[in-house]
């Protein structure tokens, strides 16, 4: 009777911590994956790059700024939207408004030029200014573009990246 017991007990905390970990798993949820439950029938691409992938990239990649950033990077998503002005614009509000309400992401940079905008974000970053997800926001008239990248990023790395791909950009 007593072992009858314990076993009940057992069998509800175990239940109790499976429904824990099912909770936090969907906390845990990249920012992409949230944007595509919401607009998944106005993306016009997606592109997911996993660290299986990635690790073949950084082995051949021959720009050391780029390499170094990809040793941070285990996700990368890239979801494009090519629609009407105001229908790329109700996106892009509703991605904003997703990165406001989500717990932890922080405003990194916003940039206006024209009818062109760009929205930096983070999640997580600790004291060595690494972050769990970076993710971009860029609209441009009927473009709207989604880029998400997660691993433990320097956040720094990031102006790394920018000068190694307009360096790679001005070779064309």
């Amino acid at each position: 009777m007593l072992m009858n017991t314990y076993t009940k007990i057992i069998r509800g905390v175990l239940l109790c911590l499976m429904l824990i970990g099912s909770h936090t798993l969907a906390q845990a949820q990249r920012f992409s994956d949230k944007f595509m439950e919401v607009a998944e029938s106005k993306v016009t691409s997606m592109v997911t790059v996993n660290g299986e992938v990635i690790n073949v990239l950084k082995k051949k990649e021959a720009d050391p700024g780029l390499r170094a950033f990809l040793n941070e990077l285990t996700f990368l998503c890239v979801i494009t939207m090519e629609k009407d002005a105001k229908t790329i614009s109700t996106y892009y509000d509703m991605a904003q408004s997703l990165l406001k309400n989500g717990k932890g992401y922080e405003s990194l940079l916003w940039l206006k030029e024209g009818d062109q905008q760009v929205l930096i974000a983070v999640l997580g970053r600790d004291e060595r200014n690494k972050a769990k997800e970076i993710v971009m926001l860029s609209i441009n008239g009927e473009q709207f573009t989604v880029v998400d990248l997660t691993g433990s990023i320097t956040v720094d790395k990031l102006s790394t990246l920018a000068a190694s791909i307009k360096k790679s950009m001005q070779n064309l």
